[in-house]
């Protein structure tokens, strides 16, 4: 990383990228950019070393340095680093996006349901912030109902309180590869949660946005996957395979089997609560650098990672330039 600008692999967005793409530039510059928020993230364990990667990825990319917090409150195993990438990039690009807002990370003692509930709880119960981010989740298909009502009943908790409570919505398309069935992923089929999907976005040189679309990668087999594997010509893809085969990953979206649709979805669709709600950019070959050391403390690294991992901390920092700017105007948190 103190080696000069790189040439090779990985390249992903840097921060300055994301908010002329989303037209944040113009905000931020007029101080909008999350003053008097904050985004508050959940992550199991944590990593050991997100005070300093914080540091480094802010005056790496001119972001400021200070605001954030690390919260332990049911005394995570901080060594435990099973979660470490997915909280660098969680609290970094939540960072990335509200340059002003104040960041906390709130350490569940573990990846069970009910532990990453407290830690959700906890943050509900400290008033910690007005947006929590979420970048977790499994399927509904499998998944019992109680669990999957006890995350509905907090969501609606925090919905009373002013919090937007959001999740990503996974990574896995309809799921039908990953588990052989059409569903969508819990917590975010929620109906008072915010479920965030996952678009693949194409800059212009200046870093405004050419295209986008959604977030769907499909590979194309060139070889048989058996003998010599010699080329097949013509290629195979989805129309010759069974139904998800040539799908890879992408933005997981659907309609949800468990919860009625809402009313504020009647317009769309089908009969049960649909996802997502809201995208933004997720595909790993479009994604964000992130800068970490908890692989070696001391030693930090630039990866470039993606999902709607990457895009629900980033919407949650969208989210707190909107409470900021609905406080200035004297409305509730919304």
């Amino acid at each position: 990383i103190t080696g000069g600008p790189g040439h090779y692999p990985p390249c992903g967005y840097e921060p300055a990228a994301m908010q002329i793409a989303y037209g944040l530039q113009p905000l931020i510059t007029a101080g909008n950019d999350g003053t008097g928020q904050t985004v508050v993230i959940v992550d199991a364990w944590g990593s050991p070393t997100a005070t300093a990667d914080f540091g480094v990825f802010s005056s790496t990319f001119g972001l400021p340095t200070g605001g954030f917090s690390d919260h332990n409150p049911f005394g995570a195993n901080t060594g435990n680093t099973s979660w470490a990438g997915e909280t660098t990039l969680d609290i970094e690009w939540s960072h990335a996006m509200a340059p002003g807002s104040n960041i906390a990370l709130v350490r569940s003692v573990d990846n069970y349901d009910n532990n990453l509930q407290a830690a959700i709880q906890w943050a509900l119960d400290n008033s910690l912030g007005n947006q929590i981010s979420n970048s977790y989740g499994s399927y509904e298909y499998g998944n019992d109902a109680g669990s999957m009502q006890a995350w509905d009943d907090l969501n609606a908790e925090g919905a009373t309180l002013g919090v937007s409570i959001n999740f990503s919505t996974g990574d896995n398309g309809d799921f039908y590869r990953a588990v052989g069935a059409y569903t969508v992923s819990v917590p975010s089929d929620s109906p008072h949660a915010t479920a965030v999907g996952g678009t693949s976005d194409f800059l212009n040189a200046d870093y405004s946005m050419k295209f986008q679309t959604g977030w769907g990668t499909d590979l194309t087999r060139i070889a048989a996957p058996n003998g010599t594997n010699p080329p097949q010509i013509p290629l195979v893809c989805a129309s010759t395979l069974a139904p998800g085969y040539c799908f890879y990953y992408g933005g997981g979206g659907g309609m949800s089997t468990f919860f009625a649709k809402p009313t504020w979805q009647s317009g769309l669709p089908g009969t049960g609560r649909q996802q997502p709600d809201i995208s933004m950019t997720a595909d790993p070959y479009t994604g964000v650098e992130i800068i970490y050391s908890y692989s070696h403390p001391g030693t930090y690294s630039v990866s470039v990672i993606g999902g709607t991992s990457a895009s629900c901390p980033m919407f949650s920092g969208v989210w707190a330039i909107v409470n900021q700017k609905s406080m200035q105007i004297g409305r509730a948190h919304v």
